[in-house]
């Protein structure tokens, strides 16, 4: 069978205000990352603003690791440093400690100053005084360590990292998981008619190739925003730590610098996969062969578990489990959410070209394969996030009375808004579709409309799931 070629109309358009509104929502996460720059600290002696008679050490206790290399604690008084280097701590990667000279502290007011990059790529950063002896003069503060627009920078380059990652893989799924299959498959038919797969997937194939446009294009969006992000990372965290020529040191020496790197060669992998596959043949053939599909999926399956290796589940006693559960969350968060843009831009959008008989096949056929894919997804989701949320989070409580849990209260209400949605979806408009597609009730092909309005609600929630997931990645967890 002889496919056509893309038709001359063009590539079906991408949904740009979706596309606007995820990185709009990803700029969120900068203000997050700012406003708890300070957060992370269990305890610090001397404490903030209290009196001493005289200061013989600095010592503070963050809430996880801190990589040695970028460590720094100090003492300020009369104008001056006083302590010498920081250093980490022997046998405790979560203390920082900074020795001060037998000398004479003149009564009067100090400064404590700190800054440490975390193992989960957290810049935590502050200043506070202290009272040296009773009486004497106050001194000026010390400069500001790093700078606040790196925490800005570096938030949203998490989030359009994860949000790109995330995208592109459920857009591979979408294609080679549901897509292709259903159209192979000869969509939903009734029991007892002739069999005409083969003119079936000769009609709907101008469909799919149509979309296969908005597919590329979507998934080029997608992987832009990881390159964009990586890039904005790096600079935030250079930015924060606020040396220029701390690049290097930030790649080589840190576990942070090492997950940038393997996010860049996982992303160049799949870039690179993605331009050869376009100059392979018809790229937007309804079904590739699932080499590509495997060679596209590879570089974002690697770029994710590499963020939840470098994230908040590396922390702790539990990291070989904790490591495994954050990734599957990811995957199956891809697999679903991502799922639903490559659901939209390449099967229900374009499938309004065809005529309403194969339309509703089509669409049917790809439907019941993506429900089962999404009810796996939210098992998974509904594990893995359980455990996750019982290890960063100490105590019920922590919901409510901290930043961490408060946001991690609203993307699972999001997430409850969603299912919902998916529930009406799968209940109401699935079967209208299946019975249409049979030739039970023609009053039901009307259900392919309902399920583009059904799928942009979808995509919305999902876009603000998103971001209340990236904030969840930028603010340090209680527990």
């Amino acid at each position: 069978m002889t496919l056509p070629r893309r038709p001359s109309g063009g590539r079906a358009p991408l949904r740009r205000p979706l596309v606007v509104a995820w990185l709009v929502l990803a700029i969120m996460l900068g203000a997050a990352a700012t406003a708890t720059a300070a957060a992370g600290v269990v305890s610090a002696a001397p404490p903030p603003g209290g009196q001493v008679g005289s200061v013989s050490g600095l010592r503070m206790e963050f809430t996880t690791p801190v990589e040695s290399r970028f460590a720094v604690l100090e003492l300020w008084a009369h104008g001056r440093l006083l302590s010498m280097p920081a250093r980490v701590e022997a046998g405790n990667t979560q203390v920082v400690v900074a020795a001060v000279p037998r000398i004479v502290i003149l009564p009067g007011g100090g400064w404590v100053r700190f800054r440490v990059l975390t193992g989960d790529g957290h810049v935590v950063t502050g200043r506070y005084p202290v009272e040296v002896g009773s009486g004497g003069t106050p001194t000026p503060p010390p400069p500001r360590l790093g700078s606040s627009s790196g925490a800005w920078l570096a938030g949203v380059g998490r989030g359009l990292v994860l949000a790109g990652l995330i995208v592109a893989l459920g857009l591979v799924a979408l294609r080679w998981g549901v897509a292709g299959p259903a159209w192979r498959e000869g969509g939903v038919v009734g029991p007892g008619k002739p069999d005409d797969r083969a003119e079936f997937r000769l009609r709907a194939a101008t469909s799919l190739i149509r979309g296969g446009g908005a597919w590329w294009a979507a998934w080029w969006w997608a992987l832009a925003s990881g390159i964009a992000g990586i890039v904005l990372y790096g600079i935030g965290l250079v930015v924060w730590i606020g040396s220029g020529a701390a690049m290097v040191a930030l790649l080589t020496d840190t576990r942070t610098g090492n997950a940038l790197i393997v996010l860049a060669l996982s992303v160049i992998l799949a870039a690179s996969v993605g331009w050869a596959m376009r100059h392979a043949g018809n790229p937007d053939a309804p079904d590739p062969p699932l080499a590509w599909g495997i060679g596209l999926a590879v570089g974002a399956i690697v770029g994710i578990c590499t963020m939840s290796w470098q994230g908040h589940a590396s922390d702790g006693t539990d990291a070989s489990v904790n490591i495994p559960a954050d990734a599957v969350h990811t995957l199956a968060t891809a697999a679903w959410i991502g799922g639903l843009v490559g659901l939209l831009v390449l099967v229900v959008s374009p499938s309004r070209m065809l005529g309403v008989g194969d339309r509703v096949r089509l669409l049917a056929g790809a439907v019941v394969r993506f429900s089962t894919l999404a009810i796996v997804c939210v098992a998974l989701l509904v594990i893995t996030g359980t455990y996750r949320a019982l290890a960063e989070l100490g105590s019920l409580a922590q919901l409510t009375d901290t930043a961490y849990g408060i946001v991690l209260a609203v993307k699972l209400a999001i997430f409850a808004v969603m299912l919902a949605a998916g529930g009406y979806a799968r209940i109401v408009l699935h079967p209208r579709l299946e019975r249409a597609a049979v030739g039970l009730d023609a009053d039901d092909r009307g259900a392919g409309d309902a399920l583009r309005t059904s799928l942009r609600v979808e995509l919305t929630l999902a876009a603000v799931l998103m971001s209340a997931v990236a904030i969840l990645v930028a603010l340090t967890p209680p527990g």
